[in-house]
């Protein structure tokens, strides 16, 4: 990914507690996009950065992740978001980012379900997971390659809310995926 045809040209800013891209979606219309790396907590004395995508509202200067845009560059804001990783490892190199769907959550199928336009039955939600699944799916074409660089794990939410994380393995479902940079 070396063309900038790919990706979106960002802009970095450094922040109390992480790292901010904020760039320009120039799709159907102009959408100012910010992908976020916030520290969420410490695990084994190594930081934890949520990495959080979304439309970025300027008024109160914050990242909306909700609001699914259809703006027609889905792969060049998507390839965005993956070009900062490379990035965020050079500023934070003993970081593990967590990577999850804001789509995944209780809170998201509550939402969804009074939205609901697909028909779900009580107890599921066919719009939920799919933001994870995307980041998922293309991790496992492209695992091999990304092995070189980066250790990944996959974390799933157990019965009383605990996150259990595994090495990640390539086709099953997880709630979110871990990266460290390979040291």
């Amino acid at each position: 990914m070396t063309s900038s045809d790919h990706f979106y040209v960002v802009d970095q800013r450094l922040t109390g507690n992480g790292i901010q891209y904020l760039f320009i979606s120039d799709g159907v219309r102009e959408i100012i996009k910010i992908i976020e790396y916030i520290l969420s907590n410490q695990v084994d004395g190594r930081p934890v950065y949520n990495l959080g995508f979304g439309d970025y509202d300027s008024s109160n200067e914050c990242l909306l992740d909700s609001p699914i845009s259809n703006n027609g560059d889905h792969y060049r804001v998507f390839n965005t978001v993956l070009n900062t990783i490379p990035d965020f490892f050079t500023s934070f190199p003993t970081a593990i980012v967590a990577v999850q769907g804001s789509d995944s959550g209780d809170a998201f199928i509550r939402q969804c379900r009074h939205e609901c336009k697909k028909g779900c039955k009580e107890g599921e939600c066919r719009r939920a997971g799919r933001r994870i699944g995307l980041y998922c799916s293309y991790l496992n074409k492209h695992f091999e390659a990304f092995s070189n660089e980066y250790i990944f794990y996959g974390g799933n939410v157990d019965d009383e809310n605990r996150l259990l994380i595994e090495p990640y393995k390539i086709g099953k479902q997880y709630d979110s995926v871990l990266l460290s940079k390979n040291q």
